[in-house]
């Protein structure tokens, strides 16, 4: 395939003109704050309750885009503990990961922390990039509310990077 040769900051830079969920068209944030959470799953079953077992994080400079900093974690689930053989299969993650692992209400915390390490407490200091809505649209919010808890508002609006790059690319 031949691709029209765009810098990713071009793509990255359309973020701000772009519609993207839960933020308003605003400057260019200090950061990206790219994830891609992995979660719980079994096989044809669309009705599991998926339970995030990893949540990685790159702290992306949005003017130099180079990484400033990470934040990985598993996640220990609690209402499927034992991992599925395709859960394994998809997502390479093991039971011995996962079993000393804190809860997600526990990495939420060190997360929050870590990333006001960063951006202090300006949620707009960082966009959340994610590759489709599941992670922050259906993952999180849907176990935040089955387990009765919050999560930080940073993560209630992203962007899409599908979104730019269909306008970007046609």
């Amino acid at each position: 395939h031949s691709f029209p040769t765009r810098r990713s900051s071009d793509l990255l830079s359309l973020t701000r003109d772009t519609s993207c969920h839960g933020v308003m068209a605003v400057p260019t944030p200090r950061f990206y704050l790219v994830l891609d959470f992995e979660a719980t799953c079994e096989r044809d079953d669309r009705g599991w309750p998926n339970e995030i077992i990893e949540f990685p994080t790159q702290l992306i400079d949005s003017q130099t885009l180079q990484v400033v900093d990470e934040f990985r974690e598993f996640v220990r689930p609690t209402e499927k503990p034992q991992l599925t053989a395709f859960c394994t299969e998809l997502t390479g993650i093991k039971q011995k990961d996962v079993e000393t692992a804190d809860t997600l209400d526990v990495v939420l915390s060190r997360f929050q922390q870590w990333l006001s390490g960063h951006v202090g407490h300006d949620s707009r200091a960082a966009l959340p990039v994610t590759c489709g809505d599941w992670d922050l649209q259906r993952m999180l919010p849907g176990e935040a509310h089955r387990k009765h808890m919050q999560y930080p508002s940073v993560l209630k609006g992203w962007c899409n990077i599908k979104q730019p790059f269909e306008h970007l690319m046609g």
